[in-house]
């Protein structure tokens, strides 16, 4: 009999502990077949009960318990007498709710996951579950893993409708492991948090690990992926940089990210489907900032940094786009006049003697009105003026985290950041066209 493969050395805590369903239908004798087993599988099993045949397949010293999910009337019917007199104390049954209402299907969640301890190691099986009970296993299994840290070695189905019927008279029929689906909801977790927020942590661990997977299990080096736990590394690293607000590393980290994503396109489609199929959007997105010399200052350099400042502003990382607004400002200045040495725009001496002779020009346009400045007279200063003293006001307000006097409610500042925007935009056509004109002339 193949034994389940278990981490740790073998003991009590080494084991899984099953999670399985019972009800009053009539189960009729048939022959389970685990065919997709890794290594040798043990011969098939003759059973009316799915768990007898999980601790047939598994091997019973590796189940430590069968925790039986039953209503009241299950408990009391000739299912329940009968496998408790197969498992005899490895059952212990778990009372629920038909789960015929809403808040009972929420007494089925609490139930299950208040049998499970924290990084306790389980298999769940769905194939006696009635009415919605599978949908509530794959839910309690995702918060399981996420909250709890337990390990789900299986999520198991005795697939009836899938088997044949033989010429004995016995159905055989085929052992699904839906385990994957919950893979499957991890996917879909990581690739929102990085669609709404930038956040790829979770995407390029998952497509670290699928490569590293993928690999140990041998075969012919042309069979294996190449590239996938390279596009991992890169979208951590732009996710890092992203969110650091470190806008050089992403601009450059984007346009490597792009390159790895189109040598690597079908890898990914052929061993990571739920990323394959946003792929042209993740390239959509990033290609608006991705910029191989992000260490020149010109006007494409300029261009992606704005382009980058929507994005944050797109995907609610406001703090991360008022910092960039600021700098940008800094770097359209130097671009602009070019006595402020453009080539030199990345050293702190250069930008520093730009926010003097902006903050210069603030005092002194505001100075040659009425003291102090109506909301009016700030509105007629010169654009860029304009947007620096207002970004300067909110690059305060956010680093102290609101902590002083008249700081702006969170809801003023992500309209304030709209309207920067607009003005971001308008500056950069006036230097567009500017440096257009000049060319022709």
């Amino acid at each position: 009999m193949l034994k389940l493969q278990v981490d740790m050395a073998s003991g009590e805590n080494s084991k899984f502990d099953l999670i399985t369903f019972l009800g009053t239908g009539q189960y009729k004798e048939v022959e389970y077949v685990w065919s997709e087993r890794d290594g040798d599988s043990p011969g098939p099993f003759r059973t009316k009960f799915f768990p007898e045949a999980v601790l047939h397949f598994l091997g019973e010293e590796n189940i430590a318990k069968v925790l039986v999910l039953v209503t009241e009337q299950a408990k009391k019917g000739d299912n329940f007498k009968e496998l408790n007199e197969r498992l005899g104390e490895k059952l212990s049954p778990v009372d629920i709710p038909e789960g015929k209402a809403e808040s009972e299907l929420w007494q089925i969640f609490d139930k299950i996951v208040s049998e499970v301890k924290e990084k306790d190691k389980i298999i769940l099986d769905i194939t006696h579950g009635f009415r919605s009970i599978p949908m509530i296993v794959f839910s309690v299994a995702d918060y399981l893993k996420k909250i709890k840290s337990v390990d789900i070695k299986y999520i198991l189905y005795g697939a009836y409708e899938a088997g044949e019927d033989t010429q004995a008279g016995i159905r055989k029929v085929p052992i699904f492991d839906l385990t994957p689906l919950l893979d499957l909801m991890e996917w879909a977790g990581g690739l929102e948090a990085f669609l709404k927020k930038g956040e790829a942590n979770l995407i390029g661990e998952k497509i670290e690990e699928k490569h590293q997977s993928l690999r140990s299990k041998g075969g012919s080096s042309e069979d294996l992926p190449k590239r996938l736990k390279s596009v991992g590394k890169k979208l951590k690293k732009l996710s890092n940089s992203l969110h650091l607000a470190r806008a050089k590393e992403v601009l450059k980290d984007a346009h490597d990210l792009l390159g790895l994503l189109k040598e690597a396109k079908d890898e990914l489609e052929n061993w990571i489907k739920p990323f394959a199929i946003i792929l042209d959007r993740v390239e959509t997105e990033v290609k608006e900032f991705a910029y191989k010399e992000s260490d020149k200052l010109n006007l494409d350099n300029l261009k992606k940094q704005l382009a980058l400042i929507k994005y944050y502003y797109e995907k609610g990382l406001l703090l991360q786009a008022i910092l960039l607004a600021r700098e940008w400002i800094v770097s359209y200045v130097i671009l602009k006049d070019p006595s402020n040495k453009p080539k030199e725009w990345i050293k702190v001496k250069s930008r520093q003697e730009v926010e003097k002779q902006l903050n210069a020009e603030v005092e002194k346009q505001l100075n040659e009105r009425l003291k102090p400045p109506s909301a009016q007279e700030r509105d007629k200063l010169d654009l860029k003026i304009k947007c620096w003293n207002e970004l300067g006001d909110m690059r305060n307000d956010v680093a102290h985290c609101g902590m002083r006097e008249n700081s702006s409610a969170s809801d003023k500042i992500e309209s304030k950041v709209k309207e920067i925007l607009n003005e971001l935009d308008e500056l950069f056509k006036l230097l567009r066209d500017k440096s257009a004109g000049a060319k022709s002339g």
